[in-house]
């Protein structure tokens, strides 16, 4: 199965586009790294690793405790 998943700005606008299988790929990086301070605290989203469309902009999603 193919996830689809782009995400994109413009301007002063983020767009997250992606079929059922993008969205909830996308809900379960969240899910993976909530609580963990440690390395895995973190997931990246690239087109170059396959887990984003082409002309996706490279995203990183991070737990944090009390954001900034």
């Amino acid at each position: 199965m193919t996830i689809q998943l782009k995400i994109t700005y413009d301007k002063d606008e983020i767009w997250i586009r992606g079929d059922k299988g993008g969205l909830q790929y996308l809900a379960d990086c969240c899910t993976r790294v909530i609580g963990k301070k440690d390395p895995s605290g973190h997931f990246h989203l690239e087109p170059e690793m396959n887990n984003l469309m082409e002309g996706s902009v490279k995203t990183v999603i991070e737990y944090m405790e009390s954001p900034e």
